[in-house]
């Protein structure tokens, strides 16, 4: 019966006001889905651009309903709650389509020697009517890069492999994660722009004693900063996975990679300074699309779920990544050892320049924490304190 009651909240506007985090007296008398003048002049409510961070928002609702059913129904504690869901809606909902996605990468990719052909034949046939009109090779390159654009377009999209439909896993992920994250955030009651409104009612009240080992209390941050640098590990170790098997790229792609990296050294802050249910997540959720990259690069597992098998195909994935992590390592030393900062990036590989960059920061950052000088110091010496063979 618990449960059905939580299912009805949804559709009954006069007891819906109950399921949300009541953070003020006047709040329940506000409409739940109030339109977006009424908040703006509300001086009890967040500002109109904070519409997409509603309490009230259906996708977000929906979602904290579906904790608090599994919650009721299981009487598991809430750690396990949010463990569980998440690894069973990542299973449900995102584990098909990067299956999907790979597949189509493997077709697009048995499919480059056709298109080098055609792109070469393409080439010469371009450099012939240039030659022939008398045009600048400028010119030439110019009327090649547009044609084979739009003769690789046209022939992805006769063999039904568009490009785009890559984009519908990370399009499909992101909203995922972003409304789980608020649906936790309304079990918690962390809503910073109300932080002076009164006294916190939880929907779920065992949410505050019901956490595990060194984070007891899931509305607090965690003490320790153990998940908040796991969210940030997890995170750049699966930016490093795809860097490590990506060949020639673009500059693009090296600007995106370099973001992506200060990013997930920047969630370690972020997660520093919210409640250990959302930060939990965002650890359990990286660690799971972590887990399964590796997975889908396995030759095994692959021809288990159907994927085709390409040229490229690593057979000893894990052990090529050892490979590869190694050798990252060692130049990372060797260029230590040179007394070379890391800011220069002096290195021939300019694949993993922003990786040293990166781990520049997090040293930085861990020096910091224990108070020991920087100014002046140099990078060997400072590397030294902690690694005296160096």
């Amino acid at each position: 019966m618990s449960a059905l009651r939580l299912l009805a909240r949804r559709f009954n506007y006069s007891t819906l006001r109950p399921a949300r985090v009541l953070l003020h007296p006047n709040v329940a008398t506000t409409p739940s889905f109030y339109t977006l003048q009424d908040k703006r002049h509300s001086s009890n409510e967040a500002p109109s651009y904070f519409f997409l961070f509603s309490p009230d928002l259906p996708p977000v609702y929906a979602l904290q309903v579906f904790l608090e059913t599994v919650h009721t129904w299981t009487h598991l504690p809430w750690w396990a709650v949010i463990v569980g869901s998440t690894v069973a809606l990542r299973s449900i909902v995102t584990v098909p389509l990067a299956i999907y996605q790979n597949k189509l990468l493997a077709e697009i990719e048995m499919r480059q020697p056709t298109i080098s052909m055609m792109t070469e034949a393409l080439k010469h046939r371009v450099v012939g009517e240039c030659r022939r009109s008398n045009q600048p090779p400028e010119e030439a390159e110019r009327q090649y890069l547009r044609k084979s654009r739009k003769m690789i377009s046209e022939y992805y999209k006769s063999e039904g492999l568009s490009p785009l439909r890559l984009s519908i896993l990370p399009w499909t992920q992101l909203p995922l994660w972003f409304f789980l994250s608020l649906s936790l955030r309304n079990l918690v009651g962390f809503f910073p722009w109300q932080r002076n409104a009164g006294e916190v009612i939880l929907p779920c009240p065992d949410i505050a004693h019901e956490g595990a080992l060194w984070f007891p209390d899931l509305t607090a941050a965690d003490p320790t900063l153990i998940i908040p640098c796991a969210v940030g590990i997890f995170n750049l170790a699966n930016i490093e996975l795809h860097a490590l098997r990506r060949h020639n790229t673009t500059r693009f792609q090296q600007i995106l990679t370099n973001t992506l990296r200060l990013v997930s050294v920047g969630m370690i802050f972020v997660a520093a300074q919210v409640p250990s249910a959302m930060c939990l997540y965002w650890a359990v959720s990286a660690f799971f699309g972590l887990a399964q990259n590796i997975t889908f690069k396995l030759p095994a597992v692959r021809r288990l779920l159907g994927i085709p098998k390409t040229p490229n195909e690593s057979q000893h994935p894990v052990q090529d990544l050892k490979n590869l992590l190694r050798l990252k390592g060692e130049e990372f030393v060797r260029i230590q050892r040179e007394g070379r900062s890391l800011l220069s990036f002096h290195c021939k590989d300019k694949h993993y320049a922003g990786l040293l960059y990166t781990m520049h920061i997090l040293r930085q950052v861990f020096l910091s924490t224990l108070d020991l000088p920087m100014s002046g110091m140099h990078p060997t010496a400072s590397l030294a304190v902690y690694f005296p063979d160096l």
